[in-house]
């Protein structure tokens, strides 16, 4: 659902369902990940070709961006929650990131190519930046 009074709704039910019939601990995801600001939680599907396929989380850097990878659905059906360095991307994998919008939304269009490379060094200089000016959170 797209509408925030309908999300809001949502949340206050399913919250108050768990706390009445389970044990689990209920938090606030949003203020938790600081989803407030320009920060989302995305899934992105690598397809061949994709600037991630077939490279090693290590490889990619996608801290220095600002960026997390925070679990692997592969296409296998498998899940790899939150992958190490060594664990390689591979085409077809679903990843469950976090970041800021803008970032996450590069990562989805960029190419395996020199312009995929280019757009990483924009990203992780502009994400060096909003951490020197204290604007960004550092992961």
């Amino acid at each position: 659902a797209r509408s925030d009074r309908f999300a809001d709704l949502l949340g206050r039910v399913i919250g108050r369902s768990l706390q009445r019939w389970s044990d689990l601990e209920v938090r606030d995801m949003v203020h938790l990940m600081q989803l407030t600001r320009d920060y989302a939680i995305s899934e992105l599907q690598v397809q061949p070709g994709d600037w991630v396929a077939d490279k090693p989380l290590v490889n990619l850097g996608l801290p220095d961006e600002g960026m997390l990878v925070l679990g692997i659905q592969r296409a296998d059906g498998s899940f790899v929650g939150a992958p190490r360095g060594g664990t390689v991307i591979h085409a077809y994998d679903m990843l469950v990131l976090y970041g800021r919008s803008s970032v996450l939304t590069d990562l989805d269009v960029r190419s395996a190519d020199v312009d995929g490379d280019r757009a990483h060094d924009e990203a992780v200089a502009e994400n060096a930046h909003l951490q020197s000016d204290g604007n960004e959170v550092k992961v």
